[in-house]
């Protein structure tokens, strides 16, 4: 960020293609695998529809974590912005892969800690009605 202009065009979220964000951050064996559970993780999304969206990735993995800790990245933060395919809602989608929206099984199994927004909710209640509260409680 510019510190002299603060809303200037050099202040995130920035656009980045996702060869350049792999070639950037992918630069030790340990953030190697973590990319290749992102990159896991986004195909398992286009496999059940969610092809129509954007995602945010941020933490400690966007950091030089290993100078600043002393330590790799656990794990890539991602937010997954995305409009439901034709027919679709949380709860079908919820249903064909329950895994892809369990906070443990994406960090264990794809290294993502995973968080949605579904933007085309007609729910009346925002962008935010979260699948991880079906998960945790079974309704919408």
């Amino acid at each position: 960020m510019d510190s002299e202009a603060p809303a200037s065009v050099n202040r995130s979220p920035y656009h980045v293609s996702l060869v350049d964000f792999v070639l950037h951050f992918g630069r030790t064996e340990r953030r190697r695998a973590i990319v290749s559970g992102l990159l896991d993780f986004r195909a398992a999304l286009h496999a059940i529809g969610l092809v129509d969206g954007f995602q945010w990735i941020d933490g400690s993995f966007l950091e030089n974590i290993e100078a600043v800790e002393e330590r790799d990245p656990h794990d890539v933060d991602l937010v997954t912005f995305f409009h439901s395919p034709d027919g679709a809602d949380q709860a079908s989608l919820l249903r064909a892969s329950p895994h892809l929206f369990d906070p443990d099984a994406t960090r264990d199994r794809y290294r993502v800690d995973a968080y949605f927004v579904q933007l085309n909710t007609t729910s009346g209640k925002g962008t935010c009605v979260s699948i991880l509260t079906l998960l945790t409680t079974g309704r919408q």
